[in-house]
């Protein structure tokens, strides 16, 4: 179990708590503090001196998300690796029920569900991809199977947290966080895992508690650091012309992207930034093969091909008036955005 941490120390106990008391007893949980300023170090230590499975690497420098997960990814011992936030915390099950099924499927990578907590009301709710995993074949949840399968698979929520990873798979495709990506890093590490993949599991159970709406959260930034988001497509594009990806996943890439993109644009990019970013968004695109756009084409609705077209042009105000409630979606207006 690999967690990360940087002033968190209001939160810090409750994850650590849940990882202490597993059911699973066999684990081995490294805490990366990635040079917190506050009392974390303080509370990881104090851990690390009443659990002898808990080690605390400290970091002087503070060098993001990606590469604390790296420090504690290359002096893990264990058969499967997982990774959790500081913030965020686990049913006491958890990694027992994950490990148990990867086991008996031998699971090069295991995706569970997770529940969305949120901090500013003290609500639960459901995680994010609900509508993609309950459209998913039930057999999928019975066996072990390869993206080609089912590429929708790539839909599911872009995070590293929701899954346990075999440890030798990881090191035959040396795959490690991207270095320098401290923004949507883990969208580079799901699809570059599900695409080498040969064997995923599929779990149901959520187990996974993710703190959503807390101060200072990163996901909820606002600054220009939402144009981190077009080096990290950039470095997934890569792989995808390197690994001679099928027209399938470059589609289900489109959708990804198309989906980040539009979050972003109506929920993250400041208004003077939008016709930078837009523009960024347009020539991205440029970069996907065309049987990627028809593929996708084939499968998309016409919200999701209006605010494509948009995009691909870099029309800001025709983008503006697509996502506008009730905007009108008429018959003919499919048929020439698949045209």
């Amino acid at each position: 179990m690999i967690i990360t941490a940087y002033n968190v120390e209001k939160y810090l106990s409750q994850c650590l708590d849940s990882l202490v008391n597993q059911t699973l007893k066999n684990i081995e949980i490294i805490v990366v503090n990635d040079a917190s300023t506050d009392n974390s170090l303080a509370v990881m230590k104090e851990y690390q001196a009443r659990h002898h499975n808990l080690l605390v690497i400290d970091s002087k420098k503070n060098l993001g998300a990606a590469s604390a997960r790296n420090l504690g990814l290359r002096i893990a011992k264990g058969q499967y690796v997982a990774f959790a936030d500081a913030d965020d915390w686990v049913d006491i099950r958890m990694y027992e029920v994950m490990y148990r099924r990867a086991s008996d499927d031998d699971a090069d990578v295991l995706i569970a569900d997770a529940t969305v907590f949120y901090e500013d009301s003290k609500s639960f709710g459901q995680f994010f991809d609900q509508h993609i995993r309950q459209t998913l074949d039930p057999r999928l949840r019975t066996m072990p199977f390869e993206l080609r399968s089912e590429p929708r698979v790539l839909l599911l929520e872009l995070v590293a947290w929701t899954k346990l990873y075999k440890r030798s798979f990881l090191q035959e495709h040396a795959f490690y966080f991207e270095e320098g990506m401290n923004s949507y890093e883990d969208i580079c590490f799901h699809f570059s895992v599900l695409v080498k993949a040969t064997r995923i599991s599929l779990l149901d159970d959520a187990l996974f508690f993710y703190r959503k709406n807390r101060p200072g959260q990163i996901s909820a930034r606002t600054s220009r650091k939402v144009f981190e988001v077009f080096a990290v497509f950039e470095k997934i594009q890569e792989n995808l012309v390197a690994w001679d990806a099928a027209a399938d996943i470059w589609a289900m890439l489109v959708k990804t992207q198309l989906r980040q993109f539009d979050w972003l644009l109506q929920d993250r990019v400041q208004a003077h930034h939008k016709r930078e970013f837009l523009a960024s968004v347009a020539q991205q695109f440029q970069m996907i093969p065309e049987g990627g756009f028809r593929n996708f084409a084939r499968q998309a609705n016409p919200d999701e091909l209006s605010k494509l077209f948009c995009m691909r042009r870099n029309w800001l105000y025709a983008y503006e008036q697509v996502v506008r409630p009730r905007w009108p979606q008429f018959p003919w207006l499919n048929i020439l955005l698949h045209e």
